[in-house]
């Protein structure tokens, strides 16, 4: 398993998917496809954005810290098909480690709010030079400013189109 750092989150202009950037030290590269909430929680965390009432990660945040348990790591272990899998390892007050499956979106979002470490399996990484065209801010930019523009129903109706 491979140390990685969030890189942040993008727009796939191609799909109109958000696509959370991981990267490891040596520059190798781990891009996962998320959904539209999922890159929200991930975007809020990392801008450190406080809201009044919990979302669903920082209630799991807030529930892990009630439990006297630490978030020791998250991995992301497998790629089966076109789905990454993933696993929270958790560490109960006096009691054996434990690993939790989870979707990768999931983990990482509540990695980012306990401050856990994120790894990655070095089969997954991807080396720079495969990517054909770098991220760069003004895709951020873009993503961002679509994250503020949304509204409920227009979240809905791209859902909708998608099923």
């Amino acid at each position: 398993m491979v140390k990685m750092k969030i890189e942040g989150v993008v727009l796939d202009l191609k799909s109109n998917l958000p696509i959370i950037v991981m990267k490891d030290e040596k520059q190798r590269i781990l891009p996962i496809s998320v959904g539209i909430f999922e890159a929200q929680a991930i975007a809020f965390a990392l801008e450190g954005v406080r809201i009044p009432r919990p979302l669903t990660h920082d209630l799991m945040k807030n529930i892990i810290e009630k439990l006297n348990a630490k978030l020791v790591k998250v991995e992301i272990t497998e790629l089966k098909g076109n789905t990454y899998f993933a696993r929270l390892t958790l560490k109960p007050r006096d009691q054996e480690e434990i690993k939790i499956d989870s979707r990768p979106s999931d983990a990482i979002a509540i990695a980012l709010r306990l401050q856990a470490p994120i790894y990655a399996a070095e089969e997954l990484l991807i080396s720079r030079e495969v990517v054909s065209t770098p991220i760069d801010e003004n895709e951020v930019k873009k993503f961002k400013e679509m994250l503020e523009k949304l509204t409920p129903e227009e979240i809905w109706k791209h859902l909708k189109g998608k099923m």
